[in-house]
């Protein structure tokens, strides 16, 4: 069910087949089984790199890493795995594992451009599909919010808007105060004295 070194050739057809299927049986939701086994599935296919180990008789083990490669049929998947998770988003009793998700992810590739790239695609999709669905974010919400924003500071992205919505918390701002982390590539003495400002 996951990646493997053929899917890049065949531009990722398989994988597509997989989730376009398994939505279609769960039926949008209703069938909970199925939704969590694709949610699984979504929770997979959403990273970037991927590895393996295979076998070649019985002297040797090869290790093998898969890494996303931008093209037409990576970005018809990804695009159905975002849409997939913003729609069942709008369901209550899936919210929280799809929070999970979105915490969990951890864009990360020995190949830098590929990352940006994928990344970038990722990130339109997922503010279309579930960042525009949040109104007045929870606290859980604020910490995916921030998180977004971190990698999109990380990978010199230019941030978007929808990523200040945690400002609206009041709860997650008293909370980013208190347990304030270094970014990297700044002066930690500058970011003591915005501390303390918002203190």
């Amino acid at each position: 069910m996951g990646y493997d070194q053929n899917s890049l050739q065949y531009e990722y057809e398989r994988e597509l087949l997989n989730v376009e299927y398994l939505w279609k049986e769960a039926n949008k939701g209703l069938d909970i089984n199925l939704t969590i086994l694709l949610l699984n599935i979504i929770e997979e296919y959403i990273k970037f790199e991927f590895h393996r180990t295979e076998s070649n008789g019985m002297r040797s083990i090869n290790f093998i890493t898969f890494n996303l490669y931008m093209c037409e049929g990576l970005k018809k998947l990804r695009k159905i795995l975002w849409s997939i998770l913003g729609e069942l988003y709008k369901q209550e009793k899936y919210k929280n594992i799809i929070n999970k998700i979105l915490l969990n992810y951890n864009p990360y590739s020995k190949n830098k451009n590929q990352l940006k790239l994928v990344y970038e695609m990722d990130f339109k999709f997922i503010k279309k599909y579930i960042f525009n669905q949040i109104i007045s974010p929870d606290f859980i919400q604020c910490k995916i919010l921030n998180q977004f924003k971190r990698i999109n500071q990380r990978l010199e992205i230019i941030e978007d808007t929808v990523l200040e919505k945690y400002i609206e918390n009041e709860e997650f701002l008293i909370y980013k105060t208190l347990c304030k982390s270094y970014d990297t590539g700044i002066d930690w003495k500058l970011q003591q004295e915005k501390r303390k400002k918002y203190l």
